[in-house]
């Protein structure tokens, strides 16, 4: 069974506008990412990180659906560790947003197969993450939503 992380931004995706032919097709793939684990073909990992970045929605009716779809599909919910913290300072020299580096972080550690984020920057810098996991024998794999099958 595959372990999955989303991203915040893959979450609050089928609430964005969906006239945004971009942001509804990423929505779109991040319910069918989400139906996995009905399926029984996933865990899907949450984080603190998830949780801290959903409560700065400010759009109440938006952040109150993403929590209830994060609570709909969420197998299980990861605490912030100092192996988590550690990894993200370290990767803080690849990636400039440290919220970022914990997303990386808390799905490297929990032993996630896959992040799944929207996040053009990390998408960017898939190979060079990936390496750096490797480099602390972590197996994460980056993915876009339309990338991963």
């Amino acid at each position: 069974m595959k372990r999955i992380m989303l991203n915040t931004n893959v979450f609050c995706r089928p609430f964005d506008d969906q006239s945004d032919y971009r942001l509804k097709e990423e929505g779109n793939r991040a319910l069918t990412i989400l139906s996995l684990k009905t399926e029984g073909k996933a865990e899907i990992i949450t984080s603190d990180v998830l949780y801290e970045e959903i409560d700065l929605i400010n759009d109440k009716n938006k952040r109150e659906s993403v929590y209830y779809l994060v609570e709909a599909f969420e197998s299980e919910r990861m605490q912030t560790s100092k192996s988590v913290t550690d990894i993200a300072d370290e990767m803080h020299r690849l990636i400039r947003d440290y919220n970022d580096c914990l997303h990386i972080a808390f799905a490297g550690v929990g032993i996630c197969d896959f992040l799944i984020t929207c996040d053009d920057e990390l998408l960017k810098r898939k190979s060079k993450i990936e390496s750096f996991l490797l480099s602390k024998e972590l197996i994460t794999k980056i993915r876009h939503p339309s990338e991963f099958e």
